[in-house]
């Protein structure tokens, strides 16, 4: 149960002024132990990019978007 995904940050947002109806998000789901994924979504007329970054401890090994990072905030807050 400790590893199971338990807490979630979701950060929807628009990634250029083209498009509007926050069409890009990034979802943040962590377990007990801070660990878990983080997924980006990035639209825009052209296309559509998805990011997945692992996260250890609370943390990750690449730089974050803001959405990002706040992503991972809220899921670490949930506790």
């Amino acid at each position: 149960v400790s590893r199971s995904l338990r807490r979630v940050g979701l950060v929807r947002y628009d990634a250029s002024d083209d498009i509007r109806g926050k069409l890009s998000f990034a979802l943040c789901m962590l377990d007990n132990r801070d660990n878990g994924v983080l997924l980006t979504s990035v639209y825009n007329l052209e296309m559509c990019r998805v990011f997945v970054r692992g996260i250890l401890n609370g943390k990750t090994q690449h730089d974050l978007m803001p959405e990002e990072a706040e992503a991972l905030q809220q899921a670490l807050n949930e506790r």
